[in-house]
Formats: structure tokens, C-alpha cells, sequence
């Protein structure tokens, strides 16, 4: 999630889908038919009345099976999960090497609380490394608070805040579609909810890394390279400090440009040198990055830059895995639609992960690399979030077909849920209600291995 981000899927087609709700899976009453498509009940009387009869008795069926998944396989929040739990969740007796946090709505306080309770379980019994869906930079100072406490790292973070990377010679703000969401982004909010998410982290004994994957606004990794010249003793730290100093009035391009050739003269062998490649690197594609989306006039415009971002998340997760210690089990928080075990479980709207041009992260992991990753999923059935765009929705509305609205009709508390418990009677495809009241089909019981559903959430707040 940068600090411009939208969540995981566009809300270019989200008013329609709000306001004019499409035909779900049991439209009418009757599977797989449209409204405008049932038989006027005076022409075919018989068969109408035979099919509300079949309809409603399946309706009942499976309302009756998801009231018994929940009341015999639910699990409370409120209770610490231990390893028997763990096991029979995430289905195995041994720690998974790779575990996916999918939230469906980044801006809401209950996102923490499902995070930590996960996060908690696996750093009690393994190591944890932890990966989130914010600025590479902005990971920096996150880190450094996760070692020290000081409070000022976080504030200097972007997503959080922080101007320290603003240019005075050269406004790097958004104008086209994102320019709403960047203006009215809940800085301060995020920052006080993260900050209670941060300080528990601090106090697990399993903890033992953390890095930001996306993009950051321009400029977030200068601050950072001169500590890490102070631990190199590369001949060439002069040519580096100068390279670094910003070109009064110099466009994005020319500052790409500048950073790329500074890049160019450093030696890739000389492991002293890694951390300060790795920030130029990310500075390099955070311009390219901001200049692909600051003028984009609509969703589909931001397509060429979602694929980058998908991709630049790849490669920086693929980098955390090469040096990630045996026995290290990688927790990755973001959207859940970024970490989609198969992209094809997912029927979406809009402009998805990877701009629909490239595989979602998640997808890569499990298919293309392999990776036998453990997914659990944030459903929640009501309540109001503190997303930025003021002409969306910010209060849970879902349509009663939605696995969010049964799965309140059948519990008023936070719990767990073994998805593969639910398999043999779960269809292939549920209406499932995220960010801006979006409803897209997913095919749960192919996707998440776990379901923590929260009934209400609230904003992201101040208090």
C-alpha cells in the first residue's frame, strides 16, 4: 500500500456496482439466472413455483451448513491461538515457510488486530520475517523503530506523514486520478494505529526482520545511504556523497538519470555496497514509478504503472527469500488480492494487482515459483473505514448475498475459520464484499486456508 495507493482493485466501476448491483451467483433466487431472465410467475406458473421451492430449500441448506461451520469450527480472537490451533488451521504440524495476511481493507483499525494475532501465533513457535505492502524507505524507518523504540522513525515515514523527501524546487504531487487520494490521505490516523501495531511487534521473541516492498514517494531513500556509507569502506564513499546531492531544478528525468549513473559506477562484488544499491535502486524505480501515475486521467491509464509496481514487489520479495535464514517462516501482510494463490480465483473490477498485465504477487509465489504458502484472509460484515476518496463509500453496505453479510447473520464476534473444513460444501465461487463496498466472485475455498471475520470494523482514527 503506498501512500497514494487505491487498494488492490480500482473503484473505476465500483459507483455501478454499488448502485446498480450485478446479477450474483443466486440472482433471483435461482442459481446461475439473472432477474431479467426468471419467467413471469402468470406465464409458467408451475415451474416458477417449483423453482423458488428448489431455490429456497438450497437456500436453507447451505444457510444451515454455514450456521454449523461456524458454530462447531469457529475460533475466538479473544484467546491466544496456540499450536494445537495453528495446526489445524493452517493444516500442517510443521511451520509453513511463506504465509500471506490478505486484508480486504487497508484503512480500518481491526487490520492491526487480525495481523497480530497471526503474526503473534507464528513468533511463538518460529522465527518471523515480516514483509508489508508500504514504501521500501518507509520500511527503513519501521525497522529502525522495531529495533530502538524512537518514536521519530515512524513519524518520518511517508504513508505516515513524513515530508523530509519533499523538494522545494520541484512539486512531485499527483494531478491526475490518484491526486484525491494522496491530498486526503489519512496520514495521522495511520500513523497512531501503526504505531500501537509496531510497539506490540516489538515485544515478540520471534521477530527477527522487517522490510517494506512498494513504492515510495521520490526522494524517501536519500536520508538513509549516508548511515550506510558510515559501515562501508568502500575507496569510492566520496564519489558516492557527491553523486547524492540533488541538481537544483533538475526534472524527475534528470534525477533518474543522476541516480542511475551513480548506480552504474558502483561495484555490484563489493557486498559493503548491497544496502546503498538496493536504496539508489528503489529511489530509481519510486521516480520512474511517480511519473507513470502522476498524470494518469482515469483507472485504466494506471495500468503500465500497476504492472510495474507488481513486478518491483516480485523482485524484492524473490531478494528477501535469497537471504532469508533456514527455518525463517516469511509473513507477508498486504491486500488480499496482491497475494492470491491463483489470479483466476478472482473475478475483479476494475484495474487489479499487476493492472491485469502481469500476475499478482501472490500468484507468482504459488504458481510460477512453487511455493507452498499458507493464506488466511480479513472478511468483515459491517462498519465504516477512513479510505481517502471522498466520492466513494466509507460504510460497509454489502448485498445479503455476500459471504460478509451470512457470515454476520451467523456470528456477532471475531473469529477464526478453517476454510478447508468448509470445502465440500463451499460453492466455487462467493460474492465477497472488500474497500469502496466492492463485490467481486472469489473462490474462497480455493484461496484462503483461513477466514478471520471481524462483524464490525471501525475507522482508522486518532484516538
Amino acid at each position: 500500500m503506498t501512500a497514494t495507493g487505491f487498494g488492490a482493485t480500482s473503484p473505476s466501476k465500483i459507483q455501478r456496482t454499488r448502485h446498480q448491483r450485478q446479477p450474483s451467483a443466486v440472482a433471483g433466487g435461482i442459481p446461475g439466472v439473472s432477474s431479467d431472465q426468471v419467467p413471469a410467475p402468470e406465464r409458467f406458473p408451475s415451474i416458477f413455483r417449483t423453482l423458488l421451492s428448489w431455490s429456497g430449500r438450497r437456500n436453507q441448506q447451505r444457510s444451515k451448513r454455514l450456521r454449523h461451520w461456524v458454530g462447531v469450527e469457529a475460533r475466538k480472537l479473544d484467546r491466544l491461538a496456540d499450536d494445537t490451533l495453528i495446526d489445524r488451521l493452517l493444516g500442517s504440524s510443521t511451520v509453513p515457510g511463506v504465509v500471506f495476511l490478505g486484508e480486504s481493507n487497508h484503512f480500518v483499525q481491526q487490520k492491526s488486530a487480525f495481523r497480530l494475532y497471526w503474526i503473534q501465533a507464528l513468533a511463538l513457535r518460529t522465527r518471523v520475517f515480516l514483509v508489508e505492502e508500504l514504501g521500501f524507505a518507509d520500511g527503513h524507518c519501521i525497522s529502525a523503530f522495531l529495533r530502538t523504540g524512537d518514536d521519530t522513525s515512524l513519524a518520518q515515514a511517508a504513508i505516515f506523514g513524513g515530508t523530509a523527501h519533499r523538494r522545494e524546487d520541484r512539486d512531485d504531487g499527483l494531478r491526475g486520478v490518484l491526486q484525491d487520494a494522496e491530498q486526503n490521505y489519512p496520514h495521522a490516523q495511520m500513523l497512531n494505529e501503526h504505531r500501537k501495531f509496531y510497539t506490540a511487534l516489538r515485544r515478540l521473541p520471534g521477530l527477527c526482520g522487517f522490510q517494506g516492498i512498494d513504492l515510495d514517494p521520490p526522494g524517501c531513500g536519500y536520508r538513509w545511504i549516508p548511515a550506510h556509507l558510515q559501515r562501508s569502506s568502500s575507496p569510492g564513499n566520496s564519489r558516492i556523497t557527491h553523486g547524492l546531492k540533488p541538481v537544483p531544478g533538475e526534472s524527475r528525468v534528470q534525477e533518474t538519470r543522476r541516480l542511475q549513473t551513480l548506480l552504474s559506477k558502483l561495484d555490484p562484488q563489493d557486498g559493503t555496497l548491497a544496502d546503498i544499491r538496493a536504496d539508489l535502486q528503489a529511489m530509481i524505480d519510486s521516480l520512474q514509478y511517480r511519473s507513470l501515475i502522476g498524470e494518469a486521467i482515469d483507472y485504466p491509464a494506471l495500468r503500465p504503472a500497476m504492472r510495474m509496481r507488481e513486478e518491483i514487489m516480485k523482485h524484492r520479495i524473490d531478494g528477501i527469500l535469497e537471504r532469508l535464514s533456514p527455518g525463517t517462516t516469511l509473513v507477508i501482510m498486504g491486500h488480499a488480492f496482491h497475494l492470491a494463490k491463483r489470479d483466476s480465483h478472482i473475478e475483479s473490477q476494475g484495474v487489479g494487482p499487476g493492472g491485469d498485465e502481469t500476475p499478482s504477487l501472490g500468484h507468482y509465489l504459488v504458481q510460477e515459483r512453487g511455493i507452498d504458502a499458507r493464506s488466511v484472509w480479513m472478511i468483515y460484515g459491517s462498519g465504516e473505514d477512513a479510505q481517502p476518496l471522498r466520492d466513494l463509500p466509507r460504510k460497509a453496505d454489502f448485498p445479503r448475498e455476500t459471504i460478509n453479510r451470512q457470515l454476520l447473520d451467523c456470528t456477532g464476534e471475531a473469529v477464526c475459520l478453517p476454510v478447508r473444513e468448509a470445502r465440500e460444501w463451499l460453492p466455487g465461487a462467493v460474492r465477497f464484499g472488500h474497500l469502496y463496498n466492492n463485490v467481486v466472485n472469489v473462490d474462497l475455498a480455493e484461496e484462503a486456508d483461513v477466514v478471520t471475520f471481524f462483524p464490525r470494523v471501525t475507522p482508522l482514527s486518532l484516538d
